[in-house]
């Protein structure tokens, strides 16, 4: 049996400890050994086997190993033995895309060289075009420059193999290799055979993506490798390709052509248990200094609470916000009841008593309505929630960002309103109705105070605008809600309670489904706790115009039970 084989063997087994990823990738194998000839797929044992034979040319560099062949780790030769043995009907390679996850010091920078080298010289070929890819050309060199140094220190290719500062080329097959960078201008006018996009992780976009997939039109059997740690982005696009992996390795969804291999620990693992910490780090017996250094990261994020997040993202390759998140993405996905769109939602809650709150961010930026509806019948409490972005910032937010927000805007999850700043005017008309016409004040009947029984609505004293002032000379009764500890701390806490006890509906919102997996705790010595706008990665408007709302709800019920204690005679002593 093949050491590619044997080792997917024993991870199905349970012999070598895995999580459940690594054990889906490995049960994919051989499920497709058996059926994949029905999607027109076969297994080319010997082309498998040339990939991982050509690492025997090669020599590392650095470190101890220097001048040493570069034996590859069971895991390594699994990889390989995927990629480069699968094949369509045709003959070419089954795998365009290949997407490796694994942690640091793990053998993954000298593998993603050797996959690098093995395109440029061994693959058959004509005029390769290899890519070490990167947004910033500092990063792209780093690849480039291992797979550079690996193939100096290589007898059998640094004759074959010319080497420049940011090229080398094969003259007998007029094939090159280069750094490929966004902020060098250098992404356009490519025809790559192969791209190696390294720490993905850190891309804010998948521009870099994107462009290396436009080119591979003219090549039969392009491979577009990434392979990366996790990172601190989560819904950025490294997170989310890695979702999509996910899914294809659960069955969830199909996609024939991209191989995934994840390494982290499982959900219930606990990170700080070094007995399972094998699971994320496939090197960890084959490498004499790994735990050892494992170890030592663990201790040190034991003294430093501010590097727990980094260990479990660099060392266990484990997604985390760099602080306590407020509300899972898995508790939250919980209270999707019924997935709505924002007209089925107002349809569905007209006539209802609601409480609302505000937040109104810069000119520039997201702006926010949340409205809380409270339980009744028997049904829990519902939480409807409007963005409004300016209509031209939209298309720099999806290039900066990465996010769709032209299809939320296309989809009905954001207005857009004209200009590049906010317009003011037009988050009155949908919530009062009230606008200006032809200089005249006009007041439409489609709005916030017409389809709800809107009894208040909170805003932040501190960031407030003239168009708080105009809600409230349009009739609604505006509360100012202080954004410190004492204000926020308690609301904050029992919205959480709702969230974790499926109390509350929120349709599915996908925006503002974003903005909760991005909101992050921050806590007072007293153990008060509210949404950090500073330490969150990203907008926050809609949880905290949530929490808003609710304090506005709690506030009303607490008022209308001192109103019954006082109907009883009751008196209440004041501080």
């Amino acid at each position: 049996m093949h050491p590619a084989e044997k080792y997917a063997k024993d991870v199905v087994s349970g012999k070598i400890l895995a999580c459940e990823q690594v054990i889906l990738a490995c049960k994919r194998y051989f499920d497709d050994l058996e059926t994949g000839v029905d999607r027109g797929l076969y297994f080319d044992r010997q082309a498998a086997q040339k990939a991982i034979s050509f690492f025997q040319f090669l020599r590392h560099y650095k470190g101890k190993f220097a001048g040493k062949v570069f034996v590859l780790e069971p895991w390594q030769q699994f990889a390989l033995w995927n990629i480069y043995g699968w094949k369509k009907a045709n003959g070419k390679r089954r795998f365009r895309y290949a997407y490796i996850a694994v942690p640091r010091k793990n053998g993954k920078t000298a593998l993603m060289a050797g996959i690098a080298i093995y395109m440029l010289i061994a693959d058959g070929e004509q005029a390769a075009e290899v890519y070490t890819a990167a947004t910033k050309f500092k990063q792209a060199k780093l690849c480039f420059n291992d797979a550079k140094e690996m193939v100096s220190k290589s007898p059998g290719l640094k004759q074959r193999i010319k080497r420049f500062q940011y090229n080398m080329h094969v003259p007998a097959s007029s094939s090159k290799m280069e750094p490929l960078a966004s902020d060098a201008g250098t992404e356009d006018g490519t025809g790559p055979s192969c791209v190696i996009i390294d720490e993905y992780h850190g891309h804010k976009t998948d521009e870099m993506f994107k462009v290396s997939k436009s080119g591979l039109g003219s090549r039969e059997q392009p491979l577009i490798a990434i392979i990366t740690t996790a990172g601190k982005t989560i819904g950025g696009p490294c997170h989310k390709y890695q979702q999509i992996c996910e899914k294809i390795l659960k069955g969830i969804i199909e996609q024939d052509n991209l191989f995934a291999l994840i390494y982290t620990i499982d959900k219930d693992d606990d990170w700080e248990d070094p007995t399972i910490w094998e699971k994320g780090n496939p090197s960890y017996h084959a490498i004499d200094t790994l735990q050892d250094f494992l170890k030592n990261e663990y201790q040190d994020a034991k003294n430093n609470p501010s590097m727990v997040s980094n260990f479990k993202t660099k060392n266990l390759n484990i997604w985390v916000k760099g602080d306590e998140v407020w509300i899972t993405d898995k508790e939250w996905m919980r209270c999707a009841f019924e997935e709505l769109t924002l007209k089925e939602q107002i349809e569905r809650l007209k006539g209802r008593t609601c409480y609302g709150g505000i937040d109104l961010a810069s000119v520039e930026d997201l702006s926010a309505l949340s409205l809380f509806f409270p339980a009744e019948n028997g049904k829990p409490a519902e939480w409807l929630v409007f963005f409004w972005v300016p209509e031209d910032t939209i298309d720099k937010r999806v290039d900066v960002d990465g996010l769709p927000y032209d299809d939320w805007v296309r989809e009905g999850w954001i207005f857009a309103t004209p200009g590049n700043i906010q317009d003011y005017d037009a988050i009155r008309k949908f919530i009062t109705g009230v606008h200006l016409l032809d200089g005249k004040m006009e007041t439409s009947e489609e709005c916030v105070a017409t389809w709800f029984d809107l009894k208040s609505c909170a805003f932040d004293r501190f960031n407030s605008s003239q168009l708080v002032v105009d809600l409230g000379k349009d009739g609604i009764e505006m509360t100012q809600f202080g954004q410190g500890f004492v204000s926020m701390s308690y609301p904050t806490k029992e919205l959480k309670k709702l969230v974790l006890k499926s109390e509350i509906n929120h349709f599915g919102n996908p925006v503002l489904r974003w903005q909760i997996s991005n909101a992050v705790i921050e806590k007072d010595a007293a153990d008060n706790h509210k949404i950090s706008k500073k330490k969150s990665k990203d907008k926050v408007d809609g949880p905290v115009s949530g929490v808003m709302a609710y304090g506005e709800y709690l506030t009303a019920i607490a008022n209308d039970e001192t109103e019954a204690y006082a109907d009883h005679g009751i008196r209440f002593l004041e501080d």
